[in-house]
């Protein structure tokens, strides 16, 4: 895995976690994935491209389940299209930097989905929850 601590001062206890979508998933994973290490914006992937071109990307969440199991997801409220990915640079940073790490880029129809799963989460609409809501109990 080629990637760098974004923040060497995140321990994961009290995230500063800025978009209402991604405090939201926070919470969620928090309440569904008990003993996981989650962590926001931890790490900084990067890949030099065939020109010598570095291309770097941070993921939204790093996530370590206690078997070990690592998952790094990426949440975006844009549309997915077959004709258009706003998440394609991304991705290729990913399986170029981390290929044997799952990858998971969550799109706006995927946040419906959860959204409608999970009624006590609002992605949509919410207003931004202070830092102090988010502290790990």
């Amino acid at each position: 895995m080629n990637s760098k601590e974004a923040d060497p001062e995140s321990n994961g206890n009290h995230p500063d976690i800025r978009g209402v979508i991604e405090q939201q998933l926070y919470l969620l994973l928090r309440n569904k994935l008990s003993g996981a290490e989650i962590r926001y914006e931890p790490y900084e992937f990067e890949h030099t491209t065939e020109d010598g071109k570095t291309e770097k990307t941070i993921p939204d969440f790093y996530i370590r389940k206690p078997n070990g199991a690592v998952t790094i997801i990426e949440v975006t409220a844009a549309l997915w299209s077959p004709a258009n990915d706003p998440k394609e640079k991304q991705k290729r940073i990913m399986r170029e930097a981390a290929p044997n790490t799952k990858y998971v880029v969550l799109y706006r129809h995927n946040l419906t989905s959860i959204q409608s799963k999970h009624p006590e989460i609002s992605f949509f609409g919410s207003r931004k929850i202070d830092p102090d809501e988010l502290t790990t109990k």
